[in-house]
C-alpha cells in the first residue's frame, strides 16, 4: 500500500500509546486525529502509578520530544519495594540505591494523570476529539478507505486507522475474532482523594515505591502519589467478574480481607466509601492477526495482559513509538507503507508474547499459597 504525506490517519483512543504515536508523527510533520470517548482528560480516574522502563515508556518519551517534561514529573527516589505477609510482617525490603537514579537503569514512579497531561501538552490544539465514542468500523474491502461511525452519528473516512482503544477495542474485531478472557482475579481500586487527611501510618507502611501484601490468595498493593496521597488496590480471586461500570462498597471489600492485620486493613478503611472494580482480562498468550491494509492495533487493543509483568503501559508506549517510525518510513518516497506495517505487527506480537507469558506466570504465582516465596526467588535470581 503506497501512500503520500496526505495520508488520513485516525487513532482511536487517547491512552499513552496513542498519544505517543500522535506526538512522534507530529514532530515529523504528519498529522493524525485522535478520537476519545471520554469527555475530557480528567473525566474519569486514570488509575494509579506507572514505573516507566528505559526500553519502554522512557524510550517513547524521548522519541516524542518530551523527555524534559517527563523528568519534571519522574520520581527517581521512589523505587523501593516492600512485601508484607497478611499478618503485616515485612518479608522483603529492597531500598532505592544511588545507581537506581541512573537513567538507563531506573524505573521512576510517575502518576498516570501526569503522564497523560504531558503527552497531551505536546500535541497541537484540536488533535484529540473528545466525546467521540466509536460505534462501528467498516472497511468494505482491504484497499478501500476505513469508515468510522461514532455514537453521535458522525461518519468519517480514513486511509489508516489505529486501534489504541484498550481491552474492549472496537477496532480489534476487524482484525481478530479473539476476545479477552477473565483471569479469575479482580482488583478494587481504593482512592484516598484527600492527601492532607491520609493517615501517616499508611504512608509509612507503603513507603517510597511499590508495596505488596500477599497471602491467602489475596493481595493489597499500594503506592504514594505525587500529591502525597496513597493509591491502593485490593485484589482477590473470584469466579465471575463484577458487572462493567459497577461500584462496590468499601466495607464489602474490607470483608474480603477479614483476619488480616489491622495495619493493612487501615489502608482500606481510610479509603473513599466506594471502590472501583478492575477485573483483570487477558488475550491469549501469542495473540496475533492476519494483516489487513489500512488497520492496525497497539497496546491493550493488541495484547491486553495482567499487570503482573509490569509491562502494560510500557508496551503500549513502545508500540506507539515503533508504529510512528514504521509509518514515517512507509511515507518516504518509494517506500511501501503496507510492508512497514506488516513488520511492525510481527515485532509487537513477538514482544508481547514474551511479556504475556511472564504476566500469566506472575499472576498465578502472586495468587498461589506460596506467593511471597516466588517473589523472594525472583529477587534472588536478579
Amino acid at each position: 500500500m503506497h501512500m503520500t504525506h496526505d495520508l488520513r490517519i485516525a487513532i482511536v483512543g487517547a491512552g499513552p500509546g496513542g498519544l505517543v504515536l500522535a506526538n512522534i508523527l507530529d514532530r515529523h510533520g504528519v498529522t493524525a486525529t485522535i478520537f476519545e470517548s471520554d469527555s475530557s482528560a480528567t473525566a474519569r480516574a486514570q488509575g494509579g502509578v506507572l514505573d516507566l522502563h528505559a526500553e519502554g515508556g522512557q524510550y517513547a518519551m524521548r522519541e516524542a520530544g518530551l523527555w524534559e517534561e517527563f523528568q519534571r514529573i519522574a520520581r527517581y527516589d521512589e523505587q523501593d519495594f516492600r512485601v508484607y505477609n497478611c499478618r503485616g510482617e515485612l518479608e522483603i525490603l529492597q531500598l532505592t540505591k544511588p545507581e537506581d537514579f541512573e537513567v538507563d537503569r531506573s524505573r521512576p514512579e510517575t502518576d498516570r494523570p501526569q503522564i497523560r497531561a504531558v503527552l497531551l501538552g505536546g500535541l497541537p490544539e484540536g488533535t484529540v476529539r473528545w466525546e467521540r465514542a466509536l460505534q462501528k468500523i467498516v472497511q468494505p474491502d482491504p484497499v478501500a478507505p476505513v469508515s468510522l461511525r461514532f455514537r453521535n452519528g458522525v461518519v468519517e473516512e480514513f486511509d489508516l486507522v489505529i486501534g489504541a482503544d484498550g481491552t474492549w477495542s472496537r477496532v480489534r474485531p476487524l482484525l481478530s475474532s479473539t476476545t479477552p478472557q477473565y483471569t479469575g482475579v479482580t482488583f478494587f481500586e481504593m482512592l484516598h482523594s484527600n492527601a492532607a487527611a491520609v493517615d501517616p501510618a499508611n504512608v509509612a507502611l507503603v513507603g517510597k515505591g511499590n508495596m505488596f501484601a500477599l497471602g491467602e490468595r489475596r493481595a493489597i498493593n499500594g503506592h504514594l502519589t505525587a500529591s502525597g496521597g496513597v493509591h491502593v488496590y485490593a485484589a482477590t480471586m473470584a469466579e465471575e467478574p463484577p458487572a462493567r461500570d459497577a461500584l462496590v462498597r468499601r466495607d464489602d471489600v474490607l470483608a474480603l480481607f477479614s483476619g488480616w492485620s489491622p495495619g493493612l486493613l487501615r489502608l482500606l478503611e481510610t479509603a473513599e466509601p466506594v471502590a472501583i472494580p478492575r477485573p483483570l482480562w487477558a488475550l491469549p498468550v501469542g495473540h496475533s492477526w492476519e494483516h489487513r491494509a489500512g488497520v492496525t492495533l497497539l497496546g491493550d487493543a493488541a495484547h491486553v495482559m495482567s499487570p503482573f509483568s509490569g509491562e502494560g503501559a510500557n508496551l503500549a508506549m513502545r508500540d506507539g513509538a515503533d508504529l510512528a517510525h514504521a509509518i514515517l518510513r512507509g511515507l518516504q518516497q518509494g517506500a511501501d507503507l503496507d510492508q512497514q506495517l506488516r513488520m511492525y505487527e510481527a515485532d509487537i506480537q513477538a514482544r508481547a508474547a514474551v511479556a504475556a507469558e511472564g504476566a500469566m506466570r506472575g499472576l498465578e504465582e502472586a495468587f498461589s499459597e506460596d506467593a511471597i516465596e516466588h517473589i523472594r526467588e525472583m529477587f534472588q535470581a536478579h
